[in-house]
């Protein structure tokens, strides 16, 4: 058998689904908001649209999908009721460098077809069946490969560096010092810390409260744990710091945010 090309051997990111389904919606307007994760969304009648603080308009409806990065600020308005199809999920690198951005892309007929055949009334996560998950991961791969090129940088030597997030985040992101994580990828912690900044923006110890908090607002939204659960959950000492890291990183507190996001 001929050696392995690793020109040719695919890189494939953490792709976490984690909510999809279908609703009548009746009701959708919310004011300016936004979440740490992906969505993606099609309706079968326009009627329904999002608003950047620009003022420009991005409408949901038959023709197009539309793909939300996180942490894009958006409002949203409804018209008339419109039968809404959602998916929301989370992938690692590249990709975890896109946000604040809103992407269409034609809603091909086979793609429609088979969303419409496997998502249910109500959501499902991943303990949907499997080829309802299956459907549904299909569809998020095939979205974020409509991304125009100019998104996604080279991958580079970044697959050390996602491995070493997917270990973090098993540990549910806790608290660990720059030397342990450098040991991870067997870097001396100075030059760490400067690659992971340059490769994600932020030193270790902010990323990993970034996602502590992100962490809580999936739970926000997905669960039905108290805010003082959630606190302890994502490693915060009480319920008042929490809040105060929360509202430091959103912009709203948790309480506020559970209520906003009620809708799909």
């Amino acid at each position: 058998m001929p050696p392995l090309n690793p020109i040719n051997i695919a890189y494939t990111p953490q792709l976490n689904l984690l909510y999809c389904g279908r609703l009548r919606l009746h009701q959708w307007d919310s004011p300016f908001m936004r979440v740490p994760y992906w969505r993606l969304y099609w309706n079968d009648r326009a009627g329904a649209r999002f608003k950047s603080p620009d003022a420009t308009y991005h409408p949901v409806g038959p023709t197009h999908f539309t793909l939300v990065a996180p942490d894009t600020s958006l409002a949203r308005e409804l018209a008339r009721p419109v039968e809404h199809f959602y998916t929301h999920f989370t992938v690692g690198l590249p990709f975890t460098r896109i946000q604040s951005y809103v992407h269409r892309f034609a809603a091909k007929p086979f793609l429609v077809e088979v969303m419409k055949r496997d998502y249910v009334q109500g959501a499902i996560s991943r303990a949907g069946t499997v080829r309802r998950s299956a459907t549904a991961l299909a569809l998020c791969w095939y979205a974020l490969s409509t991304l125009p090129e100019r998104l996604l940088p080279a991958i580079g030597d970044n697959s050390r560096l996602n491995d070493l997030l997917l270990w973090w985040e098993a540990r549910e992101w806790q608290l660990i010092t720059n030397s342990e994580l450098a040991a991870r990828v067997a870097m001396h912690p100075t030059a760490f810390c400067r690659y992971f900044q340059r490769i994600l923006g932020c030193p270790p110890h902010t990323y990993g409260l970034v996602k502590r908090i992100d962490q809580a607002c999936m739970l926000l939204h997905f669960s039905g744990l108290s805010i003082k659960q959630i606190a302890e959950k994502t490693g915060f000492c009480d319920r008042y710091y929490f809040s105060r890291k929360f509202r430091q990183l959103r912009d709203i507190g948790p309480a506020a945010f559970r209520r906003q996001y009620a809708a799909k």
